[in-house]
């Protein structure tokens, strides 16, 4: 996050963060400028950090991109709000019907989390599974994200065959493997998070004050099963996401700070 001097004069407290200060370096504990709320903003006063796979390859490898150094990175915490902005109000609630691959071993995991069909990523036949499944639930599918390589030539597969005679769109968050397929009326892209703190501001308001806000107010998503709480508050941080990297399964990591 830049700060401008304007920002900067508006603070008048500091608090502690895991901070990170070039790619592939340790985090270390430091003291931060806390800002005031602007009008659309909420300050969140966090209690606990839960750890995913993107917060190491950033810590690691600066992926996704790091506007600039030191930095604190992460992207889920738990909190109690410390002040609102004047304009803060909850975004509209959005609908969604839930499709799942998974390994065997994670359905009944994924089923609780209120997946509404969940397919076997490895059975052979999962891309016809799917496209039958979207037709007999009368789906209108024309657009995908994939996160990984692998999942991109059975995620083209699907749309083939169920896009009609529209246009379709699929956005891949990994780097786009060289001489990877496409079809006609397709548009394909390789897409990062937004750099604009307007934007990022904005996504994050209507995924969290949004959807996430009502569906876990109605069990409609509710937390992972298995909780790991590492200690070392925020020192601590930089130790549990090595243990995150060196792998853990159906399993959420958290850190109380």
């Amino acid at each position: 996050m830049i700060l401008t001097p304007r920002q900067i004069s508006a603070m008048t407290a500091q608090h502690d963060a895991a901070i990170l200060s070039q790619p592939g370096g340790s985090l270390s504990v430091g003291k931060r400028l806390t800002p005031k709320p602007g009008p659309n903003d909420v300050l969140i006063e966090v209690k606990a950090v839960a750890l995913n796979p993107c917060d190491y390859y950033q810590r690691d490898y600066g992926i996704p991109p790091v506007a600039i150094y030191p930095a604190v990175i992460g992207c889920d915490a738990a909190g109690v709000v410390a002040k609102l902005g004047l304009n803060v109000t909850l975004s509209k609630h959005f609908s969604f019907i839930i499709y799942i691959t998974a390994s065997l071993k994670h359905h009944n995991l994924v089923k609780k989390l209120r997946a509404d069909v969940v397919f076997d990523y490895k059975n052979s036949n999962v891309v016809s599974q799917i496209i039958n499944t979207v037709k007999m639930d009368w789906i209108k599918l024309h657009t995908a994200h994939c996160m990984m390589n692998d999942a991109l030539q059975p995620t083209l597969n699907v749309l083939k065959k169920i896009k009609d005679d529209v246009s379709v769109k699929v956005t891949h968050s990994a780097f786009l493997p060289e001489g990877h397929s496409t079809f006609d009326n397709m548009q394909i892209a390789f897409v990062m998070p937004f750099m604009n703190e307007v934007m990022q501001s904005k996504h994050m308001k209507e995924v969290f004050c949004g959807w996430l806000h009502s569906d876990l107010k109605s069990e409609e998503i509710v937390p992972s099963l298995n909780i790991q709480i590492e200690g070392g508050a925020l020192g601590g941080v930089h130790a549990a996401l090595d243990k995150l990297n060196s792998g853990v399964s159906s399993t959420k990591i958290v850190v109380s700070v």
